[in-house]
Parts: structure tokens; sequence; C-alpha cells
């Protein structure tokens, strides 16, 4: 005991030191714990923004691809659709006219088709009913076209169809790169 009462001061100043170096420790332990929590929270912060970046630019992308397929689908079925109502009024009753033929069998617009249905679908799923809207105009075009060659509608009542069919495939389309545009707009 007498060693302890000569050495107490000692012994106590050693216990301080000691106690301090564990606090001192143990913040240091936790400041390292908070900065790399703070330092991983960063890293993955700057991934999700790197990320959104190119997410953003691959939808860009894609939207602008879309609507150059819309203007080329909408041209190739224009195009059948013209060349149907020119042979409605000035060709032959109840034959199908040669350069409607042609025409019919070398269109694009399967092949467009395709590839626009897997953007929308994959990118822009709400933007799909105006995509089976033009699909549609488009059909009833060369229905009303075959309903005249096969005499089910007069030469008049047919050309007046297919002119509106006209009509509503550009405005259609025109809608649809319209609608697009402005989804492509949100995400910039």
């Amino acid at each position: 005991m007498e060693w302890f009462n000569n050495n107490a001061s000692a012994v106590i100043a050693a216990s301080a030191a000691l106690l301090a170096a564990i606090v001192a420790g143990g913040f240091a332990l936790l400041g390292a714990i908070v900065n790399n929590k703070a330092n991983k929270q960063q890293r993955e912060e700057l991934f999700q923004a790197e990320r959104w970046k190119s997410n953003r630019q691959l939808f860009i992308e894609k939207g602008e691809e879309a609507i150059g397929l819309i203007s080329s689908l909408s041209n190739e079925f224009l195009a059948v659709v013209n060349a149907t109502t020119i042979d409605t009024v000035g060709g032959q009753d109840g034959a199908i006219s040669d350069k409607v033929k042609e025409r019919l069998i070398n269109t694009n617009s399967g092949a467009i088709l395709d590839r626009l249905d897997t953007l929308i679908t994959a990118y822009f799923p709400e933007l799909l009913p105006f995509k089976e809207d033009i699909l549609k105009i488009y059909q009833l075009g060369l229905r009303k076209y075959f309903e005249y060659v096969m005499g089910k509608v007069s030469k008049q009542d047919a050309a007046i169809d297919l002119l509106k069919c006209n009509e509503s495939l550009v405005n259609k389309a025109q809608n649809f790169k319209l609608e697009l545009s402005r989804k492509i707009s949100q995400t910039l």
C-alpha cells in the first residue's frame, strides 16, 4: 500500500493518459466510420448521377431514332395511300394498277414498323396508341382502296375516303412526333 501511496500521482497520471488514449482512439474510430459512410454515400450518389446521365443520353438517342422512324413510316404509308388515291381517280375500275402493286411490294414499312415498335415498347410504352392509330389509318386506306377495286364503293367515295386517310396519316404522325418530342424534352 505504501508503494501505491508513493506512486499514486504517477498511477493516476498513467490512468488518465490511458483513458485519454482510449477516448481519443474511440473518437478516431468513430470519425473514420462516419467518414467512410459519407465517402460511400458520395460515391453512390456520383454513380447514380453518372448512370442517370448515361440513361438520359440513351433515352434521347432512342427518342430521336423513333422520331426518324415515325417520319419514314408515315412517308412509306403516304406513298402507298397516294398511289392508291391516284389509281382510284385516274385508273381503271376493277383492277389494281401496276404502280400500286409495285408500291405495295417495295414498301419498307414492315422493317420500319418492327424497329419503331421495339423502340416505343421499350422506351415510350405510353405512346403505343399513337403507333396503333397510324397503322389503323393505313389499313383503313388500303381497305377503302380494295373495296373500290372490288366494286363495293364508287370511285368518288373511295377517293374521298383515301384523301381523308392521307390527311389523318399526316396529322397523326405529326401528333405522334410532337408527343415523343415532349417526352424527350422532359428528360433534359
